[in-house]
């Protein structure tokens, strides 16, 4: 679980493949990001270049873009290994 203080967001992972997301301003939970790994179960946000990294029990890593709310980058770490 991180918290993006740009957005008052909380972004939380676990056992999905959703990132979800917590809008402390309006008290709900907004759509989540959607990952290509089966599991994330690891998170990760950089205040100053406003973007989320996750990974993933298959060996993906994936970069959000905070500012438009989308992946940006996808690697392949160990293939799953």
């Amino acid at each position: 679980m991180v918290f993006n203080p740009h957005t008052s967001d909380i972004l939380i992972c676990g056992s999905s493949e959703d990132i979800w997301r917590m809008s402390l301003d309006e008290g709900k939970f907004l759509t989540p990001f959607q990952s290509d790994a089966s599991e994330v179960n690891a998170i990760d946000y950089n205040p100053y270049l406003n973007i989320a990294m996750t990974a993933g029990n298959d060996g993906i890593l994936e970069t959000w873009d905070y500012r438009e709310r989308k992946k940006v980058t996808k690697v392949i770490a160990d293939k799953g290994q």
